[in-house]
Order: structure tokens, then sequence, then C-alpha cells
């Protein structure tokens, strides 16, 4: 199904997109309600390990995945939204499906938001075939030295995670 629907996915009305997603979390959320937000055997704490810094009870990560231009266009009011809490966000964009360019990259920098990758052009292509996967590998490590990337957030694995 899943194979499909990125085969499809090209000529279905962005709305309808929202509208299966939110019917497929609607499942999820009843499929995983004892175990959502933290699953119990994620709360131990690893062997060895001092903490959090200052002496912090738990951290949480804000990110913010970019998946098409409008997302783009609104990351700006995004950062100022942002900025007033005191909270520090990760923008994760998809390099080769729109222009991220290198003076927006630096006012993230500037402003301390981390900066990250999406995918290389989020079409769910990239674990469907090692072929696949190891062209774009090469093109995603040169966007994560280009634009000095925190790292690289890969679309959906498709279940897939040899």
């Amino acid at each position: 199904m899943k194979t499909l629907f990125y085969i499809f996915k090209l000529f279905i009305p962005r709305s309808v997109q929202i509208f299966l997603r939110r019917k497929l979390v609607e499942k999820k959320r009843k499929r995983f309600k004892d175990v959502w937000p933290v699953l119990p055997s994620a709360a131990k704490k690893p062997a060895n390990w001092k903490g959090w810094p200052d002496g912090k009870r738990f951290t949480f990560i804000l990110t913010y995945d970019v998946e098409l231009q409008h997302g783009h266009d609104k990351c700006k009011q995004l950062m100022q939204i942002d900025e007033n809490p005191g909270f520090v966000f990760s923008f994760n964009f998809v390099p080769e499906r729109y222009t991220v360019s290198p003076e927006f990259r630096k006012n993230l920098e500037i402003n301390e938001f981390e900066v990250g990758e999406l995918g290389l052009n989020h079409d769910g292509k990239f674990f469907q075939y090692k072929k696949t996967f190891d062209e774009r590998a090469v093109k995603i490590n040169k966007y994560i030295k280009i634009w000095n990337s925190v790292g690289f957030r890969a679309q959906k694995m498709l279940n897939n995670l040899s």
C-alpha cells in the first residue's frame, strides 16, 4: 500500500493526502494509547548516564519538517513565535524540492535554530532500492556539508529497517 501511495502521491490533491494522514493517525492513536507519550521501557535511564545538563529532569525536542515551499515560506513567522518562549527548534528542509537560500539558512543559524535535511526530494523512494539509496546518500552528504546541517532526518523508511 505504501509503495502504491508514493507512486500515486503526485496525482493526489494535498487536501486528500492530509485527510488520509488524519485517518491513519486516528487508527494509530487508538493502537498506541498505552505507550504515548512515553513508552514505559524508554523511561528507564541508560546505564552510566550522567543525566541532563544543570540537573534538569527531562528534555524534549521540537522540530519542523518543512515538506513544501509554502511551509518554507512560513518559517520566518515560526522563528518569531518560537523566539519568545526561549525555545530553539530544528528546521528540516528538503533540498531538491524547493529553494532554501544560503541567506535564510544563515539567518536560522544566527538566531540559534538548527538546520537539518528531510530527505533529498521527499518522494518516498529513498529506501526503496539500495542503488537509489547509495546515489542519494552522496548528494545528501554534500548538502550536509554545504548547509552546515546538524543532520539528516529520513522520510518514511517504509518498514524496511535494513
